[in-house]
């Protein structure tokens, strides 16, 4: 397991757990484990299991390079969650901000990263305020915005001030020190760095301290500190010893050589600027482009001119691989989210087509009513409420009287059609959350929810007359339809086909009672 240790169990906590201790290092490991952590919690995993796994998945997929993946995770994540706000939302937004960022997809990570910050200020989370805070200040800086990101490291500090994150507090004022240093600032770049050292120095281990003293090298060069840069730069070193990422060694001995370089001593610059590219032997990283830039300066400046030509034209062959890799990126970026929109749109179409067929599946298709799949999923799930809740139910059937006199008298044609009026005006006197289905033939059946036998022959009795008195002269002059219909509510009977089976018992007693009547069982 890429040197980690395996999960104490196979449960969905156990699994989770480890999955999170992982993404960093072994990504293609943690999201494997968070999905299998997903499958552990079964068909009763909640809203909030399957959004928590995939946040864990939307960070390691973006790890591994899968942005396309990530993205697709976390808007799953964020479709799982009920409506309103929650932590999980503003955690899912935050890591959909991380996702764009690393894509270089700026404008899109500025978004979600300022919805995150909202959502954790309404729901009142100083941590997760905090950090939002911190990623809308990363963003605005990426974009060239310093001032913008000095102020929301700004804002971010103060709030892990407030929650004892003094650890997470010397990473936003050293944020705030480079911020200060773009914008000009060394006085106020030195410092925030210095405060970020001070408070790294009293929270955390000593090598937690690299990173600010890192970044102070050179503000206290460009003030004429040379002394302190250059103490700064072998604490630094010092700090970081063997195990120190190349890209930290690699800055604090850039910034160290430039400080030579500014002294004079070219051989101590050239010893560290030399060092600088043998720790970045692929030709990549952020700090090839300058070396190059220093060593070329600084061989011209001993004479050597052809070294110096040499390092020029590998500066600008380096800053052309560092233009390329950010024009492929963020021509990754805006393919990814390409593919991202027509797959969203695609799922949409067929989640509206499986809609439209299910509706199909339980519609009659001449009358639009529903039709007798529906009705008994409908009665079995309302009649078992209904028991366990106390409250009435009514169901109706409904028929419509000398039905096969029509067909035989007015043609098949004008069948349907009455078929279709009756249809419409039984669903016009009934309220929205009673059923009106096809039964079969020239039957229907209107299922009235938590209603009593009086509230349904009253809509029912409304019904007849208002079929009874419809202008049918558009179907056929002579045309003249009635309905018979029985009801029945026994709170007593045991089952829907029990209800069904009275009322169709009073739907008969209607008709050889006369016809063109309600009736209701005692």
């Amino acid at each position: 397991m890429s040197g980690a240790t395996a999960p104490a169990g196979d449960g969905y906590a156990a699994l989770l757990a480890a999955a999170q201790r992982l993404y960093h290092q072994a990504p293609a490991e943690a999201d494997r484990l968070a999905s299998q952590a997903l499958a552990a919690a079964g068909d009763g995993a909640t809203a909030e299991q399957h959004a928590t796994v995939a946040k864990v998945r939307g960070y390691a997929l973006a790890l591994a390079g899968q942005y396309g993946a990530s993205l697709i995770a976390l808007h799953a994540g964020l479709a799982a969650l009920p409506a309103g706000n929650s932590l999980l939302r503003v955690d899912l937004t935050r890591a959909l901000s991380a996702t764009h960022e690393q894509m270089n997809d700026l404008a899109e990570a500025l978004s979600w990263a300022s919805q995150s910050a909202a959502l954790a200020r309404e729901l009142g989370d100083p941590g997760r305020l905090a950090d939002a805070l911190l990623s809308v200040g990363v963003v605005r800086s990426r974009r060239g915005d310093h001032a913008g990101g000095l102020e929301h490291y700004s804002q971010a500090r103060q709030a892990y001030a407030a929650s004892g994150e003094h650890a997470l507090e010397a990473g936003a004022l050293c944020n705030m020190g480079i911020a200060c240093k773009n914008l000009g600032r060394a006085d106020e770049a030195v410092q925030h760095l210095q405060q970020a050292v001070a408070l790294s120095e009293a929270v955390g281990p000593p090598a937690l301290a690299a990173g600010p003293l890192s970044n102070m090298i050179e503000p206290l060069r460009l003030l004429g500190r040379t002394d302190d840069a250059l103490a700064a730069a072998a604490r630094v070193l010092d700090l970081l010893g063997a195990d120190g990422t190349p890209d930290m060694r690699a800055q604090a001995l850039l910034q160290r050589g430039q400080t030579w370089q500014a002294l004079g001593d070219t051989d101590a610059a050239l010893r560290d600027l030399l060092a600088v590219l043998a720790l970045v032997q692929d030709g990549g990283g952020r700090h090839v482009a300058p070396t190059h830039l220093a060593l070329s300066r600084l061989y011209k400046q001993r004479g050597q001119f052809a070294q110096a030509l040499a390092h020029h034209e590998a500066f600008h062959a380096a800053d052309r691989r560092l233009l390329d890799e950010t024009s492929a990126r963020t021509l990754n970026a805006l393919q990814v989210r390409f593919d991202l929109e027509r797959a969203q749109h695609d799922a949409q179409v067929q989640r509206l087509e499986a809609e439209r067929l299910a509706a199909l599946s339980r519609t009659d298709a001449l009358t639009g009513c529903a039709n007798r799949r529906r009705l008994d999923e409908h009665l079995d799930a309302t009649f078992a409420s209904a028991r366990r809740r106390g409250r009435p139910l009514t169901v109706a059937m409904v028929d419509i009287d000398d039905f096969k006199r029509i067909n035989d008298a007015f043609g098949h044609t004008a069948g349907d059609a009455v078929l279709r009026g009756v249809a419409q005006c039984l669903q016009a006197h009934c309220r929205g959350v009673d059923l009106v289905a096809r039964y079969g033939g020239e039957e229907f059946c209107i299922v009235f929810d938590d209603a009593d036998a009086a509230h349904a022959e009253r809509a029912c009795e409304a019904a007849r007359d208002a079929v009874e008195h419809h202008d049918w002269s558009a179907v056929h002059p002579a045309l003249r339809v009635t309905l018979s219909i029985g009801l029945a509510d026994h709170p007593a009977l045991d089952s829907p086909l029990a209800l069904l089976a009275d009322a169709d018992a009073q739907l008969y007693a209607a008709k050889r009672a006369g016809k063109n009547r309600v009736l209701r069982a005692a």
